[in-house]
């Protein structure tokens, strides 16, 4: 299903500036039966995604109901959450009296088998851009996530790990990651507070004997273990960098 400002339409206004200029935030989560994983972390997100773009944010109540609505037919579900500043004239200022458009689309979540000895991880040529005005935020331009994926196309892979300018590992095409037991103790890049405390205290519920999170570095790349990824696609998966050394990556279901 997919609702476009709470009524059910598969489309948007051709002058939307989501389609025009990415000019907008996501979040995608998993729903069972209807309602949504950690549902009080996505919101926080979008909504502090939302503020540092300066787009009204929708109220959290009306938008989990729609997320229950669009999902509710399946047992679990991928939701996407899309939130645009709206329809606008022709050209980059953004309107005077901005109306934002919320878009939620889902469908049934399906996952292939994880092989016991986990999966692998492809190291991308393609190298991060550095803007700290965007850093840590979902917005709609995934351009870097789209040329990072068309990197490989064997099935076997299933993810690949993304580097910026400088070398460090920063995330997966589509995952966050994270390091466990290593310095230092700070937010991760790109990902501010209060929300870092936020998700590490949910990493620490889930998995108590990982540690501590903190950044990722270049040296992960080279074999240092415990990495903690998150997406919302498979709980905990055991993974190994494609050509590199053995590296244990892990996905934690539910954040998105």
């Amino acid at each position: 299903m997919m609702l476009v400002n709470g009524t059910p339409a598969q489309n948007i206004p051709a002058d939307d500036r989501g389609l025009a200029y990415g000019d907008g935030v996501f979040r995608t989560l998993r729903t069972v039966d209807g309602r949504p994983l950690h549902w009080a972390l996505q919101y926080a997100k979008l909504r502090d995604d939302c503020d540092r773009l300066a787009i009204a944010c929708p109220a959290e109540a009306l938008l989990q109901a729609e997320v229950s609505r669009a999902s509710g037919e399946y047992a679990n579900a991928a939701v996407k959450i899309i939130v645009t500043r709206g329809s606008g004239p022709r050209g980059y200022a953004p309107p005077g009296s901005p109306a934002p458009l919320r878009m939620v689309t889902s469908s049934p979540l399906t996952m292939p088998p994880i092989p016991d000895e986990g999966i692998r991880v492809h190291l991308c040529q393609l190298r991060l851009a550095h803007q700290p005005a965007l850093a840590g935020v979902k917005h709609l331009n995934r351009l870097e996530n789209v040329l990072a994926r068309a990197e490989w196309q064997d099935p076997e892979i299933r993810e690949g790990l993304l580097l910026d300018q400088d070398g460090n590992a920063i995330g997966g095409t589509m995952s966050n990651v994270f390091i466990v037991e290593f310095s230092p103790a700070g937010p991760v890049r790109g990902l501010r507070e209060p929300l870092f405390v936020q998700y590490r205290e949910l990493v620490h519920r889930q998995f108590p004997f990982l540690g501590r999170a903190a950044p990722v570095g270049g040296d992960v790349a080279q074999g240092q273990p415990d990495e903690l990824g998150c997406g919302i696609v498979a709980g905990e998966v055991p993974a190994g960098l494609d050509d590199l050394a053995q590296t244990a990556v892990y996905a934690l279901d539910g954040i998105g």
